[in-house]
């Protein structure tokens, strides 16, 4: 049967993978041939200044084209501007249509519509697919027909729709002749960043032994809030760069676990800021509740590098910090720990908090990033109310009881009981400890904080 394409390129974005790629798997099924290409483009600010995110990046591209090579294919890398390296392409090689899956991000829409004017200009076909998320964003609506704004309404809807059946790819059609136009190196990266140490270091190889350690997660409502053990999956950064397919995590836990369990639900909170995003573009410049535009944050910039550098005096937000600044990668309950002290207890903009951790994490989303960080700011969609603020000391007495997740990351607490740690905040030791003192007092923190949104 005559294909309606002779040679197609397939541009890689956050589907780093041959399995179940949407756009992939179609374009091979639509063209004789396809030629698979990277672009690390300048224009992406999401790769700007993150080294552990670039590190996590490169070990998947890695695997990609150990991937591709295997089925008699080549994986094209280059870096720059991208109608640079398009024009580029389009000089060396005919290519008959573009295809990629879609992506929301602020920077994804704008290379999509650059990449639609170029094709649009030489008369080639574009075609782009949904593949990011559980349930296409773009059709679901409330029984008013607007869009939804509370998490509960939004997932009972998004669960009416049939989630697409994953597929399998055994196509070896892949493009794998030399160019002449020259290609980059996958990352500038220095020897220091080369010894990064990571939480997690990418690939879908690795990606796929998390994936079936999902087995052992029946109980995850019951262990995913104690730091101290090993009671989160870890696919966030593999999700988030496609490494994996939403679709396999999801039906992985269909089959063994059921469609209620919690681990869906989560898949779907995914689900959720992306569509807030999608809908509601300005969230990433203002508070998705418009009541708390103004708050006046006092944004004291001693403070927060304390807060950056997890010298706060607060254990259980030190051992957050620097679990972050060391390896990429923060526990989730501990998230939500550190973003509601920065914001509650240091008064400080949710958006600065933002930026460090975009610039830090290893699974950064953007879209992700922002929901999460409005939800615990309660500045966000379906957020928690301003009133509830998370006492650290009470957190870390609840979550990390015998201090072991604070020990491992606190040196300087490692000799010391956890009962004395649980009491830094009245009561220090005898021997001299070199661990700073709380650096506020939280209860009036708090008080303030209420007092801020209450009368913004």
């Amino acid at each position: 049967m005559e294909k309606r394409f002779n040679l197609s390129l397939f541009l890689f974005n956050r589907d780093i993978r041959l399995r179940d790629n949407t756009a992939l798997i179609n374009a091979l099924e639509n063209s004789n041939n396809v030629m698979c290409t990277y672009i690390f483009d300048d224009a992406n600010i999401d790769l700007e200044n993150n080294s552990k995110y670039k590190l996590f990046l490169k070990n998947s591209l890695i695997d990609l084209k150990t991937e591709i090579e295997k089925m008699g294919g080549r994986l094209y890398l280059f870096k720059g501007s991208l109608n640079e390296v398009l024009n580029d392409i389009f000089n060396e090689v005919k290519i008959d249509a573009i295809y990629q899956n879609k992506d929301y991000s602020p920077y994804a829409k704008t290379r999509k519509n650059s990449i639609n004017d170029f094709c649009v200009n030489l008369g080639v076909d574009y075609l782009e697919y949904s593949d990011y998320v559980l349930v296409n964003p773009e059709v679901i609506y409330s029984g008013s027909g607007k869009r939804y704004q509370i998490f509960t309404y939004f997932y009972k809807s998004a669960m009416t729709y049939q989630v697409k059946k994953m597929k399998e790819n055994d196509n070896t059609n892949y493009y794998n002749k030399n160019l002449r136009i020259d290609e980059s190196k996958l990352f500038e990266l220095s020897d220091n960043n080369e010894k990064l140490f990571l939480f997690e270091n990418g690939g879908r190889e690795r990606g796929l032994v998390l994936l079936n350690n999902l087995i052992n997660f029946e109980k995850y409502s019951e262990i995913r809030n104690f730091p101290d053990i090993d009671g989160t999956t870890r696919l966030s950064a593999y999700l988030n760069l496609g490494c994996l397919s939403i679709r396999e995590v999801y039906e992985f836990i269909c089959e063994n676990f059921g469609r209620d369990h919690d681990l869906i639900r989560q898949l779907y909170w995914r689900d959720f800021y992306t569509y807030l995003a999608i809908h509601f573009e300005y969230v990433f410049e203002k508070s998705f509740n418009k009541k708390y535009q103004n708050i006046r944050w006092k944004n004291d910039n001693e403070e927060f590098e304390k807060w950056k550098k997890g010298e706060t005096g607060f254990p259980i937000v030190d051992a957050g910090m620097r679990q972050l600044n060391t390896t990429g990668y923060m526990h989730n309950r501990v998230r939500m720990i550190v973003a509601s002290f920065l914001v509650k207890d240091l008064h400080i903009d949710w958006r600065w908090g933002e930026r460090y951790f975009a610039e830090k994490l290893i699974d950064y989303d953007i879209m992700l990033n922002n929901g999460n960080w409005q939800w615990a700011a309660s500045t966000g969609a379906d957020a928690q109310p301003y009133f509830r603020i998370f006492n650290p000391w009470s957190q870390q007495k609840k979550f990390d009881k015998d201090t072991k997740y604070i020990k491992k990351y606190i040196s300087e607490l490692s000799h010391i009981d956890p009962k004395i740690i649980h009491k830094l905040e009245i009561q220090r030791p005898l021997e001299e400890l070199n661990y700073p003192r709380p650096m506020i007092n939280h209860k009036i923190r708090a008080n303030e904080a209420k007092e801020m949104f209450k009368f913004v």
